[in-house]
């Protein structure tokens, strides 16, 4: 191999992973996700004796397991030096896009998805609730002051690749915000047997806006 396919190494990986959820996104499982994030977690163990310090996988699987759920085929567009997103006629989404949260604050959620210019879902991701209650907090507050200045339509999702701890408060934390917020709702992705696909569906309620397609793709 010389350095010009060298170079190319990186680009393949993330191809053939992307053309691997466009082809199965329709009936890939929650912890088949997981799966896939902690088999490169491994290997990336294997290699460097430690996985820790790697970051973007879990974001980039469900951001274009999201992307080819809306049906793919959707234009890049770049709106700043480091930021893309993604356009296709009414849909833009994108990740870690700046949004307004009140006056003065802005935040960078994970994934945002705009429906005619309006922010109707936003995703959060995490491997672990690391930070106990206070984290769920700060999560929430954050979402809420987002549904606040988006209240029509406006749904969020957080996702957890790892479990949370059962005999811990994590879990009955995240269910009581579940039901007294029916705008939001969260899903721990290991050794979760639901269709991830139906999952997401249900929680960003994608086909009351007219973007949920299981049927159709329309390439990447």
């Amino acid at each position: 191999m010389d350095i010009a396919e060298a170079r190319k190494v990186g680009r393949t990986f993330l191809v053939s992973l992307d053309e691997f959820l466009a082809a199965n996104y329709q009936r890939l499982k929650c912890r088949e996700i997981c799966d896939i994030y902690y088999q490169f977690w491994h290997d990336l163990k294997y290699f460097r004796g430690t996985a820790t310090g790697f970051t973007g996988l879990s974001e980039f699987l469900i951001f274009r397991f999201l992307y080819h759920q809306l049906g793919g085929g959707f234009e890049r567009k770049d709106i700043s030096r480091d930021l893309s997103e993604f356009v296709r006629r009414e849909i833009r989404m994108g990740q870690g896009i700046p949004v307004q949260l009140g006056e003065t604050k802005r935040t960078r959620p994970d994934i945002v998805l705009y429906h005619e210019e309006r922010l109707v879902a936003v995703v959060q991701i995490k491997l672990f609730v690391t930070g106990g209650l206070k984290e769920i907090e700060r999560e929430m507050r954050t979402l809420k002051g987002l549904k606040q200045a988006n209240p029509n339509n406006f749904r969020a999702l957080l996702v957890i690749y790892s479990h949370c701890p059962p005999e811990g408060k994590v879990p009955l934390e995240l269910r009581k915000h579940k039901d007294t917020n029916t705008w939001f709702d969260y899903v721990i992705l290991e050794d979760n047997e639901e269709l991830l696909q139906q999952r997401v569906n249900s929680a960003l309620s994608l086909d009351r806006l007219g973007l949920y397609r299981p049927d159709s793709h329309s390439g990447p």
